[in-house]
C-alpha cells in the first residue's frame, strides 16, 4: 500500500472510532494519526532500502513488528501517567502504526511481525542496487494486474480525504447551530 491508502484508511478507522466512542473524540490528535499511519515506512524504508540495503534488502523490518507497536504504546502509557495531555498522542500514534502494519498484512510474514520471537533475522528481499532503482521497480510493478488491490486501497484513501476535506470546508462555511439558537 502507498501513502494515500495508509493515511486515508487509518484516518477513516479513527473517525469511525471517534463516532462510536464520543468520549475519546477529544483525545484523538489527527496529527499523530497521520504520523503513525506512515511511521513504519518512514523508519523501515530508509533503513532497509536506502542505508543498509546490502544487510536487509527489505523495507519492512523493525517498525513493521508487533514489538514496535507495543513499545510505542507502553511509552505512551508512561508519558500519559506523567503528563496526561501529552501521553494520549503517543497512544494514538501506536494504534495508527498498528493500523499500518495490519494494512500491510504483516501477519502473513510472521518472522517479521513476531520479531524477535521467531529469530533475530528478517526475511531477505531483493537487492536493487540503490534506492532510485528500487523506486523504479516498485512503480513499474504497481501497474501489474496482481497488485491492483493496492490501487483500490489508494482510491479508498483518496475518497476518505475528499469526504473529510468537504466535511471540514462545510463546517467552516456553514456554522453549526446549537440548541440555544433554536
Amino acid at each position: 500500500m502507498f501513502i494515500i491508502g495508509h493515511l486515508g484508511l487509518t484516518l477513516a478507522i479513527f473517525l469511525i472510532i471517534s463516532l462510536l466512542i464520543p468520549s475519546i473524540r477529544k483525545r484523538i490528535d489527527y496529527r499523530f494519526v497521520a504520523i503513525g499511519a506512515l511511521l513504519p515506512d518512514l523508519i523501515d524504508k530508509p533503513i532497509g532500502r536506502l542505508f543498509f540495503e546490502e544487510i536487509f534488502a527489505n523495507g519492512r523490518i523493525f517498525a513493521h513488528t508487533f514489538l514496535f507497536v507495543v513499545a510505542l504504546f507502553l511509552l505512551g502509557v508512561f508519558i500519559y501517567r506523567q503528563q496526561r495531555e501529552n501521553g494520549s498522542g503517543m497512544i494514538v500514534l501506536s494504534f495508527a502504526s498498528l493500523m499500518h502494519i495490519l494494512q500491510d498484512r504483516m501477519w502473513l510474514v510472521p518472522q517479521t511481525f513476531l520479531w524477535p520471537v521467531m529469530g533475530w533475522e528478517f526475511p531477505q528481499g531483493s537487492v536493487y542496487g540503490g534506492f532510485s532503482h528500487y523506486i523504479s521497480v516498485v512503480t513499474t510493478n504497481s501497474f501489474a494486474p496482481e497488485v491492483s488491490n493496492t490501487y483500490m486501497f489508494e482510491l479508498a484513501g483518496l475518497g476518505v480525504f475528499i469526504v473529510v476535506i468537504y466535511w471540514q470546508l462545510f463546517r467552516i462555511i456553514v456554522p453549526h447551530t446549537t440548541d440555544q439558537d433554536l
